[in-house]
């Protein structure tokens, strides 16, 4: 026995472990790995992802999926990180993308130098970000075993991915994949609503909380500095769903005022913050708010989401099934609370209903913001397929929430052990065995991400060598492309039809940056025309005459060379022509806006009994250099009386419609018929654009025959 003693006592605690042997543990690390189906649901879900990425490949244009909009994060990326370090000279839309969109696009073109494929790795992140965001939810939520429903989740994900495979359709459902189209934002609100559950949830005062509390704050300034959009779909929608489980008894009102509060005035500050350090375009481009213009998007809306419905959209009625489930949830668990139940079960109720809550109105939220700021889409052009890429909680809330509705039913359903543990198998193995199949049936071409390059940017460099050109322009979805794609130093620059510089998601620094009187000047030599997209090349030979040459890409469009000496015009295609004393331009009233009175004989005419008062001409809204002008409202006048017919004036502003300085103003009276005003254009004016107006007084007659604009020195 003493012996015995002496040799337990003396014997390894770990010899058990010492008798296993490496290649044991390997095979146990194995079987347990291959058992596991949240494995083979990651593995379908990568293998996704490179189906997606071959299936690109096979087009020409990859599917037209690299654009305009695509492009803009990695284009701010490019020139933030090969230019000067500065967002100095681009004019951004209100959601200006920088964080997190260009900000993870410039981190994958660092590592890759390719435009393209740094747009793609971007979609790929964004929606493998939403999927674990969505898995932390569930988490959250305690929805669901955790195999189960990360299981689940990830295989939701993979469908969402292989079903845009199969159509291989640019369809805005899919938007979540693209950068620049609020995607990146909505990733980030999907973890900080995770987060704001679990601070809720969380005892105050707890170190673990003021932690969580200082990450949420971080992450709304952030997102706010990049998508104003915030509001409506993240710190508006935790404040109703919070208010809401207050009122029903789940959440305690001390644990709301923190979060809350907090939320508010940082994405408030940030917002702000963006529109004072960058430029931003007005929201009133696409949206004005106003009673009867929501009124008439509220009108136009119902219409149209009933035609989807009655067209049986699948997405549309799984949202409308999905946002009932929510409201049904939510007053499930309000109902069902009992004043004597654990506070373990009432926090997980509670839990459940927030999310719940917030869901329904955070897509709501989206769903009403375009109606409340009278949106351009659902009042004048009613595009409403554009609007459909502000609605991701509407969109992508009913696809992601499912797996976590099915984790829990799952819970509640005896299944044998042997099933659970080999049903990744089950599933993974023959998924991945058919896309393997069928990833080998594709034909790889030349145009993957990883070569940078659609087939369109690859004649459009050959063209490029070949003339030795030197600066373009074109119209703004293909400049993008040429701009961020090409393998030239060779940038190009956007224009209208009327050849006016296109700043909108643009970097003016093309223009002002490049002076005729400078040594470096760049001039202009080439530009890529198609009349389907507005610029034909007659537009370009009617204003600068025949080209040296034409080159032809694809069946509609074309190049057009003008780089000989005589075409002095088109090398300095921005130089304004009031840069030269004595220049003057008659801009016409029939060619000017006019917000009352009618055309009658290339005049603008208002008159007593049939127009109401208002601006009769205004425009052109045009920059100016420095220097003298002198400025002529060209008239006809006549009143029974001597009351002044109208009122004239002269602004000066900011593109973006800020900072409007009134320069000039008086009246008309029946005895004059032209007025004229001296204007001097200081050197800080030259980028606000000249507005000179007509208002009719609604008294007597007055025909605008045009405004005339002179250089004097």
């Amino acid at each position: 026995m003493e012996a015995l003693s002496k040799n337990t006592t003396n014997a390894s605690p770990n010899a058990g472990v010492e008798s296993i042997t490496l290649p044991a543990r390997l095979t146990g690390v194995v079987l347990a790995t291959v058992k596991n189906p949240v494995f083979w649901s990651a593995c379908v879900f990568a293998c996704s992802f490179v189906l997606l990425y071959l299936r690109i490949g096979t087009h020409s244009d990859m599917y037209g999926w690299y654009q305009g909009d695509s492009l803009f994060p990695v284009h701010v990326a490019q020139d933030f990180l090969l230019q000067d370090f500065s967002l100095r000279g681009w004019r951004f839309c209100p959601s200006n993308y920088v964080f997190p969109d260009a900000v993870i696009a410039g981190v994958f073109y660092l590592f890759t130098g390719n435009s393209i494929l740094s747009s793609f790795l971007s979609g790929v992140f964004f929606v493998t970000m939403t999927v674990l965001g969505y898995c932390y939810l569930g988490h959250v939520c305690h929805l669901g075993e955790a195999r189960t429903r990360n299981t689940l989740v990830l295989l939701g994900g993979a469908i969402f991915i292989l079903f845009f495979v199969a159509t291989m359709q640019f369809e805005v459902y899919f938007v979540l994949l693209i950068p620049a189209i609020h995607s990146g934002a909505y990733m980030l609100i999907i973890w900080m609503t995770g987060l704001l559950i679990s601070i809720i949830y969380e005892p105050r005062g707890t170190p673990r909380r003021k932690k969580q509390l200082w990450i949420l704050a971080l992450l709304t300034l952030l997102t706010a500095t990049g998508e104003p959009l915030i509001l409506p779909m993240f710190v508006a929608a935790a404040t109703a769903a919070g208010l809401a489980c207050w009122l029903g008894g789940l959440i305690e009102r001390r644990k709301l005022d923190g979060p809350i509060w907090m939320l508010w005035s940082v994405s408030i500050v940030g917002i702000l913050g963006s529109f004072l350090l960058i430029d931003v375009s007005s929201p009133r481009a696409f949206a004005r708010p106003g009673l009867g213009r929501s009124w008439i998007a509220l009108k136009n809306f119902i219409g149209l989401f009933s035609e989807r419905l009655a067209a049986g959209d699948l997405m549309h009625w799984l949202g409308v099934i999905w946002m009932v489930g929510c409201l049904g949830t939510f007053l499930y668990y309000v109902i069902q609370r009992k004043p004597n139940e654990g506070n373990a079960i009432h926090a997980a109720k509670g839990r459940v209903a927030f999310l719940a809550a917030y869901l329904l109105l955070s897509a709501l939220g989206m769903l009403a913001a375009p109606i409340v700021g009278g949106h351009s889409s659902l009042v004048d052009s009613l595009n409403y397929g554009y609007l459909l890429h502000y609605w991701h909680p509407f969109i992508y809330g009913p696809i992601f929430t499912l797996p976590l509705l099915l984790a829990v039913a799952f819970r509640n359903i005896h299944v044998p052990n042997w099933i659970k543990n080999w049903s990744g198998v089950t599933v993974g193995a023959p998924s991945l065995i058919a896309m393997i199949v069928v990833m080998s049936q594709i034909g790889i071409g030349d145009y993957l991400p990883h070569t940078g390059r659609t087939q369109f940017v690859v004649e459009v460099d050959a063209i490029i060598a070949k003339h030795k050109l030197h600066r373009g322009v074109t119209n703004f979805w293909k400049s993008r492309a040429i701009t961020t794609m090409t393998n030239s130093d060779v940038r190009t620059v956007p224009i209208m039809p009327n050849f006016e510089f296109h700043d909108w998601m643009h970097n003016s620094r093309d223009i002002t940056e490049n002076r005729f009187n400078s040594g470096e000047y760049v001039p202009f030599d080439f530009a890529v025309a198609s009349a389907s997209f507005e610029l034909p090349a007659s537009l370009f030979i009617a204003r600068f005459g025949e080209p040296a040459c034409i080159e032809k890409i694809g069946a509609d469009i074309e190049v057009l060379i003008y780089n000989r000496p005589e075409d002095e015009q088109f090398h300095r295609l921005f130089r304004s022509p009031y840069e030269s004393p004595g220049y003057r331009n008659l801009f016409a009233a029939a060619d000017l806006p006019s917000l009352v009175g009618e055309l009658e004989d290339e005049e603008r005419v208002a008159e007593f009994g049939r127009d109401d008062a208002g601006v009769l001409t205004y425009g052109p809204c045009i920059k100016l250099p420095a220097g003298n002008y002198s400025i002529a409202f060209q008239f006809s006048a006549e009143n029974e009386t001597k009351a002044p017919v109208g009122s004239w004036d002269i602004l000066l502003s900011e593109q973006n419609g800020k900072a409007v300085k009134s320069v000039a103003s008086g009246t008309i009276s029946p005895d004059k018929n032209e007025i004229r005003y001296e204007l001097n254009v200081e050197p800080n004016q030259e980028n606000s654009l000249l507005e000179a107006r007509v208002h009719y007084s609604g008294s007597g007659r007055i025909a605008v025959k045009g405004i005339e604009l002179l250089r004097l020195r």
